[in-house]
C-alpha cells in the first residue's frame, strides 16, 4: 500500500476514535445530568425550625351543680305584722343587718312595763334587806322578796328577748334569695321570709 494511503487511512481512524470520545463523554455527561435531576425530584425537603415553648390547655365541659357553704332559710321567731322590709332580693347583707322590721309597740310597752316593776322589786328587796340586818324583818320576807326580785328580771329578759324577735336579723354575712314581703303582711312565724346564701365560698358537684 502507498505510503500516503496509510497515513490518510490513520488520519481517519484517529479522528474517528476522537470523535467518538467526544459524543460518549457528552453521553456520560448527560446522562449524569439526568440521574442528578432524578434523584433530586425524589429527595424529602427539611425545614429546620428553632424549638420555642407553647402552653397547651385541656379544657373539659361537663354539667353540675355549685352550692354555697352555707345557706338558711330566714323564719321569724315570732308572728306579727311587718312594718319595714330595708333589704331587696339578691342584695348582700353583713351579719346582724336588718332583713325585716315586726311591729313592736307591744313588745316595747311591756317591756317597760317588766322594767318598772324590776325596779320596785329591786328598791322592795333592799328595803326588807336592811330591815333584815336590824333584825327588824323576818328572814322569810327577806327570801319572799328575793324570789320577788329574781322573777322580775326574768320577765325583763323575755320582754327584751321579744322585742328583739320582732326585728328579724341576718344570722352571718351573705347573699339574699328572693324576699317578696311588702310592708303590712303579717307572718305567722312559720313561713320563711327569704334565704341568706354564704357565697364567699362555694362547692361543685359534676352530674
Amino acid at each position: 500500500m502507498p505510503r500516503a494511503v496509510k497515513i490518510l487511512v490513520s488520519l481517519v481512524f484517529v479522528l474517528a476514535c476522537a470523535v467518538a470520545g467526544v459524543t460518549g463523554t457528552q453521553a456520560l455527561l448527560s446522562l449524569q445530568e439526568t440521574t442528578d435531576d432524578m434523584r433530586g425530584a425524589d429527595a424529602t425537603p427539611v425545614g429546620v425550625a428553632s424549638p420555642e415553648t407553647r402552653r397547651i390547655e385541656d379544657v373539659l365541659t361537663t354539667t353540675g351543680t355549685i352550692r354555697p357553704i352555707r345557706s338558711v332559710e330566714v323564719v321569724p321567731n315570732v308572728p306579727g305584722r311587718v312594718t319595714s322590709v330595708p333589704v331587696s332580693s339578691g342584695q348582700e347583707v353583713e351579719e346582724g343587718g336588718l332583713l325585716v322590721q315586726l311591729d313592736d309597740r307591744a313588745a316595747r310597752a311591756a317591756l317597760a312595763d317588766a322594767e318598772a316593776t324590776l325596779s320596785e322589786a329591786r328598791q322592795s328587796y333592799n328595803r326588807i334587806e336592811r330591815l333584815a340586818q336590824g333584825n327588824a324583818a323576818a328572814e322569810s320576807q327577806l327570801e319572799s322578796s328575793r324570789a320577788t326580785l329574781l322573777r322580775a328580771e326574768a320577765a325583763k329578759m323575755a320582754a327584751n328577748a321579744d322585742l328583739e324577735d320582732r326585728a328579724i336579723m341576718a344570722p352571718f354575712s351573705g347573699t339574699l334569695g328572693v324576699i317578696d314581703i311588702d310592708e303590712g303582711a303579717y307572718l305567722d312565724g312559720t313561713v320563711p321570709v327569704t334565704r341568706l346564701l354564704d357565697l364567699s365560698t362555694v362547692e361543685g358537684r359534676a352530674s
